[in-house]
């Protein structure tokens, strides 16, 4: 019998085609956590669900899942290897959407929503919160594996667009793909394109958050404008560039190389420096600026965004930071051991999976 799970989307399980819905939502939401996870300690599994009950009514609520999932399907799709531990059958035939997340073997992409969309269970906050620590990585996974679909020469522009879309629908404020779409529009010879997304993201940046796109988006934009320009046979129907927004209460240029100035004893001391002021002061705009003259070579530059929203989940905004130094790590083909990758591991499930596929 065969198990297939969507969960890029609306969740859906089915067995050989026929639909299967679970009577109690606990069972369902055990089920989902081992599909992903593989495997979970009975006392994990009692926390994940049951935190505020006592650990008596917890263990009876888990053993009642329990028996929920296995009488749900034909085959015993969770096993317990150990009495203490529950693991999802590796003889049963279970495949779920997250095995093309990447890509498939035909380079193709899966449609991707958000991981367990809409899908939620009450007075359970640490499973709440393994949603969202999973939908942040999935949906940053599917991002990097269309950027690097970007990448490919073969694309055709209708492909690129509607990988852009993808990406956009998912974060619209992403520099680097307008960059890339961009590029691609250079290759192709659709300057204009090139010059319109680029008027697109500067009409987003400033709207959003009052500052300009990278000097790097910038010279780019500006070859396209310099090729459309040579190319046209009607210079007058094309746009004159739009002025570059001001940063407001941008520094003056004086106390702007003063704070630059700052920041290259800092970095060459190896010191750590704080940058504080009020939205829209310049901050940002400050870094990018510094940020170019750091040689790439020689320096890895991580990158993080923290939103609010996420206050109480203070390992969130690492994601990515790992995530950037596991893509260096391989780039590099640094070699690690396995004791320390199974320990980064246990906080940041990606670099442990994306580490123990490339030490195989």
């Amino acid at each position: 019998m065969m198990i297939q799970i969507q969960l890029l989307s609306f969740p859906k399980i089915e067995e050989d085609g026929v639909l299967i819905r679970f009577p109690y939502k606990k069972a369902e939401a055990l089920f989902y956590y081992l599909a992903v996870e593989k495997s979970i300690s009975r006392d994990k599994a009692a926390l994940l669900l049951w935190e505020d009950e006592d650990e008596l009514t917890a263990k009876k609520n888990l053993r009642h899942a329990i028996y929920i999932i296995r009488k749900m399907f034909h085959d015993e799709v969770v096993i317990s290897p150990q009495k203490s531990m529950l693991q999802l059958n590796p003889s049963a035939a279970v495949s779920t959407d997250l095995e093309s997340l990447d890509g498939s073997a035909d380079g193709s992409l899966p449609a991707y929503d958000e991981f367990l969309k809409d899908f939620s269970v009450k007075n359970a906050e640490n499973y709440t919160q393994w949603l969202e620590e999973k939908r942040a990585l999935y949906s940053g996974r599917y991002l990097n594996a269309i950027y690097q679909h970007m990448q490919s020469d073969a694309l055709e522009t209708e492909q690129a667009e509607e990988l852009f879309e993808r990406y956009t629908a998912l974060d619209a404020f992403d520099e680097r793909i307008y960059m890339a779409l961009m590029g691609i529009y250079q290759k192709k010879e659709l300057f204009h394109k090139g010059v319109q997304l680029y008027q697109k993201l500067q009409q987003l940046l400033e709207e959003e958050f009052g500052i300009a796109p990278s000097k790097a988006a910038s010279d780019l934009y500006h070859v396209l404008l310099n090729h459309w320009l040579d190319a046209s046979a009607e210079p007058e129907t094309v746009p004159q560039p739009p002025a570059e927004p001001a940063v407001p209460n941008a520094a003056p240029e004086m106390l702007r190389s003063d704070l630059l100035n700052q920041l290259r004893t800092a970095y060459a001391a190896m010191q750590n420096v704080l940058i504080t002021g009020e939205h829209g002061a310049g901050k940002s705009h400050l870094v990018r600026q510094f940020l170019t003259e750091i040689p790439q070579d020689t320096t890895l530059v991580l990158a993080a965004t923290c939103f609010l929203a996420e206050k109480n989940m203070p390992l969130q905004s690492w994601n990515d930071i790992i995530f950037q130094i596991d893509s260096a790590i391989q780039m590099q083909q640094i070699s690690l051991q396995q004791s320390f990758i199974n320990s980064v591991a246990q906080f940041f499930p990606t670099f442990g999976g994306v580490m123990a596929e490339t030490s195989r």
